[in-house]
């Protein structure tokens, strides 16, 4: 007897037992009725597929809802997914809104097509500002013709509304069939025809955000539908199927702008001046640019089959008067290939009209870069998104599996643009490129394998798996599903928690008969599963920290996806067992450099003897790779040498931590670095104060010594003033903003002194008194400083208070020698800097002029 249940429905059922007589023969009549349908459900006009109960929980950074119809002037605020308040999850949706009178403004988020039956209901959670937030749904009638439009006629139905202000409330829109009836008999006084309900469906649920004049804040979460029926035609279905078989985009009308062109999944890099045949040896599909493609890059773009993306004003204007509303600026275009593989370069050459159709534009901010690469002259990585170039790096390349890790992360976010991220060219003649490309590679091999199961219509939803470290998403397409299992990464790094073991999960609404396949360029093989109420369990792999199990009871899918296995497998099995080489050697070097370190806080016997066990095993550069017995090895292997450096890494991080300050604990390779930081705050004297010392040599009025070098960020809401005091000796900064905290995003001020030039690299400490008030009664404002090169993710919040605030900077100037300090005022403040220094980090054993110069970030409790 086993037992189910899930975050909405709470209910559970006893799974029918299927053992016994009975039972095994109640699966064979089960199964002669389905081979005996088979053939005949195959001439059904639709078809139809039932997902009892499925939830939407809104996660990711890219919105789902658009504001449709309103009947006021209506101004938007803010549209964005956040991170708080959510109701489940990690994100949901957030409106901030203004009207100006009328009675509604709806919101909307498109769904697949779901029959209207007497069980199907819908729910959303809703936590806002404002009372009187409804729900809605419009309902399509296919036989029924709009007198006005010639379209099939629209309806609106409705929910109930929310009440309960500053707390999330569960609104709901059930009785769908009755209220479908009642408005089809309103609408048939104004159709001259007959209005036909049957057949009719939903297509778009909707949410009204009006509240009344004046502004409102609402956040959404976690759309639940239940007994949703979804139905396609014919005709669609043979669509998905192609997609699904090839993964490979549909050819363009030349004469025509299409909406959604593109690769079906984009595997794109940033160009930097390879060769096209070597990128698309590697595995991509497309290339990013920083400008229109010439003549030759069309042309070998068509030789190849491969997708250019770059930015084209004209094209971008070209396409804007077919638009509604023009794009973005730095919006993207894709120029597909009008070409494919197999043309000669006399046929290419020969070839008139080169310019191939271009597709609709794509909003750069929404497609998110993934690292290969941290900065070629930087010894911090990229995910903080705060490089700047000051010193070389120990390692520039990231490893396969932090590579991997973002592509999952990626995936169950249900992103289908992989956006590769380069610096350098992948045919530089080096070893940090050869890692990089060989890891490319098999990722690259990871995604092509996957592409039927992500391209088009895909649902997403997220399985509770019963370990905080674990998440589990589930990718639910008509004919198969993927269960993607992924370790939870630690905020700010490349570093994930090792999962040592296996574990079984429930997967809900998957028909019985799905069988499952663990799947992977290496191999595929089958996974444990079982009947339980609600689904079916499946059991996740332990030893590998992100895995797609593959969910289908499709004959011809299974074989396809082994037939594409079998193609590649040999050269996966050997570009993995070649990194595994690459990582352990490297692993050796960066424990070596911590042996020799001298860091007193660690036991250095101790890091030693954990060091020591991973050069046990021996790598044999002649073993088969392609026995069955080598690729265990090596997947162990890899486990094993995951799991020795989470230990290092984990104690390094306790003691210097935590990584959002110490920049350095971002990855294992760079925890060096981190230990020569530590040891150089402990041994280092300040200088002189950098500051004084400048003015004292440069006096001149106030207003000379300080200025904003962003003046454009300046807002009519802003101020900012320099004034001394009466002895002229002391410089304050005085800034001030009247804004509301949430009326639009705050850009940094960045305030810098023309008098004060630091030597490129040099480490120096950045302190000041800042006294911050605040001009409203909320006390959420705040006041972020952070140096301009670092980042805001390394910066020290002040709140308003009474008190005066030490703001501490630990920084290495960059390689222009300006001072710079960034400050980001959030809400209604008045902020007072005083009593300014800047000195440097002297020591007298070591010089700053170095071939390798430490990288210094704020340390643990300041």
């Amino acid at each position: 007897m086993s037992l189910s249940c899930n975050k909405t429905d709470r209910s559970a059922e006893l799974a029918p037992p299927l053992g016994g007589a009975r039972g095994k023969r109640f699966i064979r009549v089960a199964i002669f009725l389905t081979l005996l349908w088979e053939p005949w459900g195959t001439n059904i006009v639709s078809s139809v597929q039932a997902a009892p109960t499925s939830v939407n929980s809104f996660e990711g950074p890219t919105t789902s809802w658009k504001v449709k119809d309103t009947d006021s002037t209506i101004q938007i605020l803010d549209h964005s997914r956040v991170r708080s308040p959510v109701h489940s999850g990690l994100w949901s949706e957030k409106f901030h809104l203004v009207s100006s009178g009328g009675s509604f403004a709806y919101a909307a988020t498109a769904i697949e097509m779901a029959s209207v039956i007497e069980e199907l209901s819908f729910a959303l959670w809703i936590r806002a500002d404002r009372p009187g937030l409804q729900l809605a749904a419009r309902v399509v009638l296919p036989r029924s013709i709009d007198s006005e439009t010639g379209k099939s006629l629209t309806l609106k139905i409705y929910g109930n509304t929310y009440q309960d202000v500053g707390r999330w409330q569960q609104v709901f829109l059930d009785q769908i069939l009755h209220k479908v009836r009642r408005q089809a008999r309103i609408a048939q006084s104004g159709q001259p025809g007959k209005v036909d309900a049957r057949e009719a469906y939903i297509d778009q649920i909707m949410i009204n955000l009006h509240g009344g004049r004046g502004e409102i804040t609402a956040y959404i979460d976690d759309l639940t539908s239940r007994s949703l029926v979804t139905r396609q035609s014919d005709s669609q279905h043979l669509v998905a199927d192609r997609s699904e078989s090839s993964g490979l985009p549909s050819q363009l009308n030349k004469n025509q702008l299409r909406k959604h062109d593109g690769p079906a999944i984009s595997r794109t890099i940033q160009y930097q001046g390879e060769p096209f045949a070597v990128l698309k040896k590697i595995g991509f599909n497309g290339i990013l640019l920083t400008q229109s493609p010439n003549a030759q890059q069309l042309l070998e773009a068509q030789k190849h089959g491969l997708w250019l993306l770059s930015p084209d004003l004209k094209a971008i204007r070209q396409l804007s008067r077919s638009a509604a509303a023009a794009p973005a600026k730095d919006a993207l275009i894709w120029y597909p290939p009008s070409g494919g593989e197999g043309l000669s370069e006399i046929q290419l050459m020969n070839m008139k009209n080169l310019q191939p159709q271009m597709t609709s534009a794509v909003d750069s901010s929404a497609m998110e870069n993934i690292f290969t690469q941290i900065s070629p002259i930087s010894e911090y990585p990229l995910p903080l998104h705060a490089a700047f170039d000051s010193v070389p790096a120990p390692r520039v390349d990231l490893s396969y599996s932090e590579i991997r890790e973002q592509v999952f992360r990626a995936i169950t976010e249900g992103r289908q643009h992989f956006i590769f991220a380069s610096r350098t060219p992948l045919n530089d003649p080096n070893a940090a490129n050869r890692r990089r490309c060989k890891a490319l590679r098999l990722v690259l091999m990871e995604i092509e394998l996957l592409t039927p199961y992500l391209c088009g219509k895909v649902a997403t939803q997220r399985i509770d798996s019963g370990r905080p470290n674990v998440r589990i998403t589930l990718l639910k397409k008509h004919r198969g599903s993927l269960v993607i299992s992924k370790a939870s990464g630690i905020y700010g790094t490349y570093i994930s928690r090792p999962i040592t073991d296996s574990q079984k999960v429930t997967v809900p609404d998957t028909p019985a008969t799905s069988r499952a396949f663990f799947i992977r360029p290496f191999d595929i093989r089958p996974a444990y599963r079982e009947r339980v109420a609600g689904g079916i369990q499946v059991e996740t792999h332990g030893p590998d920290q992100n895995s797609a199990i593959l969910l289908t009871s499709h004959a011809p899918q299974i074989r396809e996806t082994a037939k594409q296995i079998a193609a590649i497998k040999h050269e996966a099995q050997a570009i993995f067992h070649w990194l595994l080489q690459e990582e352990t050697r490297l692993h050796r070097a960066t424990c070596h450099h911590l042996e020799k370190g001298p860091f007193t806080e660690l036991n250095p016997n101790l890091l030693l003897g954990i060091t020591r066990e991973i050069a046990s095993e021996k790598w044999s550069t002649k073993s088969n790779t392609q026995d069955s017995h080598t690729l265990e090895k090596d997947l162990k292997a890899s486990q094993y040498l995951r799991s020795v450096q989470w230990k290092i890494w984990h104690r390094f991080a306790t003691t210097l931590g935590p990584p959002t300050r110490q920049v350095a604990l971002a990855r294992f390779d760079t925890l060096p670095v981190a230990l020569a930081w530590t040891e150089l705050l402990a041994e280092a004297r300040l200088g002189d104060d950098l500051l004084a010392r400048s003015l004292n040599d440069h006096f001149t009025d106030a207003a000379g010594t300080w200025n904003i070098a962003n003046a454009s960020a300046m807002q009519p809401d802003n101020g900012f003033e320099v004034t001394r005091d009466a002895n002229g000796q002391e410089i304050a900064i005085h800034l001030w903003s009247k804004r509301k905290k949430g009326t639009g995003n705050a850009s940094p001020l960045v305030i810098e002194s023309s008098l004060l030039h630091l030597p490129a690299g040099q480490p120096y400490i950045f302190q000041a008194e800042v006294t911050v008030k605040s001009l409203a009664t909320s006390q959420k404002n705040n006041v972020l400083i952070f140096d301009s090169g670092q980042g805001s993710e390394r910066g020290q919040p002040l709140k308003p208070s009474a008190q005066v605030h030490q703001c501490v900077l630990y920084r290495r100037s960059p390689p222009d020698g300006k001072f710079a300090i960034s400050i980001m005022l959030e809400g209604s403040l008045d902020v007072w800097i005083k009593n300014m220094t800047v000195r440097q980090l002297l020591n007298d054993e070591r010089s700053t002029d170095r071939e390798n110069p430490l990288f210094l970030a704020n340390p643990q409790g300041l």
